[in-house]
């Protein structure tokens, strides 16, 4: 039993990079490509992205490749940004009302 949960956790690291700073001081963080449950993901500054289906393999992965999807995911164009939408009008609660019963009288 612990040698299967060994084999997962040696299996699981795919590729890592160390990804540049955006400054330019090369004090950035570290990208893995690594193999989850549901598949392949990037792990980049504590998030988590999918990788796309249709795309290269997890395997063949660049740099680049990572980037581009980690860019993509933090930077998204207006194309997929929500609209401005108006909020939706209130309707007024109408009260509620109270039914009435008489209380039955024993015999």
């Amino acid at each position: 039993m612990i040698e299967a949960k060994l084999e997962v956790d040696k299996n699981k690291n795919i590729n890592s990079f160390d990804y540049p700073a955006k400054d330019g001081t090369g004090a950035g963080k570290k990208i893995e490509v690594l193999n989850g449950m549901y598949g392949p993901y990037i792990k980049y500054g504590g998030y988590n992205y999918r990788i796309p289906k249709g795309g290269k393999d997890a395997t063949d992965m660049t740099l680049e490749d990572c980037a581009a999807i980690v860019d993509k995911k933090n930077n998204p164009s207006e194309k997929t940004e929500k609209a401005d939408k108006k909020p939706a009008k209130k309707t007024e609660k109408k009260a509620a009302v109270k039914k009435t019963t008489t209380k039955k009288s024993k015999k």
